[in-house]
């Protein structure tokens, strides 16, 4: 809980000071791995793809920034966590920059990314199996006509950010093995991750969850606009 709660801190900050028409990835990149190091924390994972600043169309991918400049209308997604006390924390934010009014593909790429990630919610619980989670929300993304997402929906989360467990994935065993048919399990914390490409970027509404006795607990704070 307290690692989520600094991410968010940093968040925060980053949201205030760094995230402006005129910054370069680099520049927010930058004020949130010296906010990691002021606070006495560490990234949750190699610094140098932690936090991930990607602009627009930049190829979504595990590295810090590509070199591009915000402008005003600008489609930026953010991916950061911490480490404190040996546990991660692991969310992702989407940001239209600039003044509105946000464009109908944007707002659609966010409205369809926050309806996938609720209908991952509404089947996340103990005893079900991951796929079955995975299987709800990859359903919207595809009803809404966006292309199939290559990833899990979401992955346990722990002293790793990326923990051993049960899988809320596809039944690709190529790639996942049995992980996405076993079970969720009371305590266990996961992320939600579905992700919808669009023409205006990579759309991610990444929050982390806790597993209770008849359902999940929000974690982190859900992105809602």
């Amino acid at each position: 809980r307290k690692s989520v709660e600094l991410c968010e801190e940093i968040y925060d900050s980053a949201e205030k000071e760094a995230i402006k028409p005129g910054k370069t990835d680099e520049q927010i990149y930058g004020f949130m791995v010296e906010r990691v190091r002021e606070v006495g924390l560490t990234p949750a994972w190699a610094e140098s793809a932690c936090p991930s600043v990607l602009v627009g169309s930049n190829p979504a991918g595990h590295m810090g920034y590509y070199g591009t400049t915000l402008k005003e209308g600008s489609f930026l997604k953010l991916d950061f966590g911490v480490r404190y006390e040996g546990y991660c924390s692991d969310i992702q934010r989407c940001y239209f920059v600039g003044r509105g009014p946000v464009p109908d593909d944007v707002r659609r790429l966010f409205d369809t990314a926050r309806a996938a990630n609720d209908a991952a919610l509404m089947e996340l619980k103990p005893s079900v199996k991951g796929y079955l989670v995975d299987a709800a929300a990859r359903k919207v993304v595809a009803g809404s006509g966006y292309p199939e997402f290559m990833h899990a929906t979401g992955h346990p989360l722990g002293r790793s950010t990326h923990e051993l467990g049960p899988l809320l994935g596809p039944r690709w065993p190529w790639r996942y093995g049995n992980a996405s048919n076993l079970d969720v399990q009371e305590d266990m914390a996961f992320t939600v991750e579905p992700t919808v490409v669009g023409k205006s970027g990579t759309c991610n509404l990444e929050q982390d969850v806790l597993i209770t006795r008849n359902g999940f607990e929000r974690l982190s704070k859900q992105e809602d606009e």
